[in-house]
């Protein structure tokens, strides 16, 4: 590898991965991975503390259901509602 490579091989990675700077379509899809990694881990968070687990998508989980159509399952670590 050339000198003049190299010395830019060393500016990309000091640009993109240091200062967080690389080209506008992956800033956007990292910003949008980032942002649902973060909202995936917040709601797991959120259903934990409140020990909710409500789900809209499920249709009925132990026989329990709410009158607003969500399911309401069991805590997996406590057994709550």
């Amino acid at each position: 590898m050339s000198e003049e490579a190299e010395e830019r091989r060393k500016l990309h990675f000091l640009l993109t991965h240091l200062c967080g700077i690389s080209h506008p379509a992956w800033r956007t899809f990292h910003t949008i991975r980032t942002d649902a990694a973060w909202l995936s881990q917040y709601t797991l968070r959120y259903r934990y503390v409140t020990g909710s687990w409500l789900r809209p998508d499920t249709r009925k989980v132990n026989g329990l259901t709410r009158p607003d159509g969500l399911v309401c399952s069991r805590h997996p670590l406590t057994d709550k509602l």
